[in-house]
């Protein structure tokens, strides 16, 4: 398949929305100095990668990209792989920035979490 780069992009407000509410609830947890319940963390860890699935297949129906039956089963267990592919083979070179962007947003939430838990941590094993 060649690279269309003429054609147009799906939206990211979904995973960009996806991603700041749940760095919020994040933020919020590690600003009162409570960790956050399970669901909460797993929400955080999860909720990226469904809004980013969801991008790139919407994605793909904008750019009559045919995609394989159980692409959503690839895309969880070989994400890291996928995504840049995917930006590759239809955007070319110039698609690689946006792959980073979609990975990035997917990665945000959970290292924001953990960075407040190492913050936790520091904290209470100075005082």
């Amino acid at each position: 398949m060649n690279p269309m780069p003429g054609l147009p992009t799906a939206s990211l407000k979904t995973l960009v929305g996806t991603v700041l509410v749940c760095a919020a609830f994040a933020s919020v947890y590690g600003f009162l100095g409570i960790p956050p319940h399970p669901f909460i963390r797993i929400v955080g860890y999860v909720a990226p990668l469904v809004a980013a699935t969801s991008w790139l297949k919407a994605d793909a129906q904008v750019r009559h990209v045919p995609l394989v039956h159980d692409m959503g089963l690839f895309l969880w267990i070989a994400w890291p792989v996928l995504i840049p592919w995917y930006a590759f083979k239809t955007r070319g070179r110039h698609g690689l920035p946006l792959a980073l962007l979609v990975m990035v947003a997917i990665l945000t939430p959970g290292l924001l979490m953990g960075l407040i838990a190492v913050a936790q941590r520091y904290k209470a094993r100075k005082t």
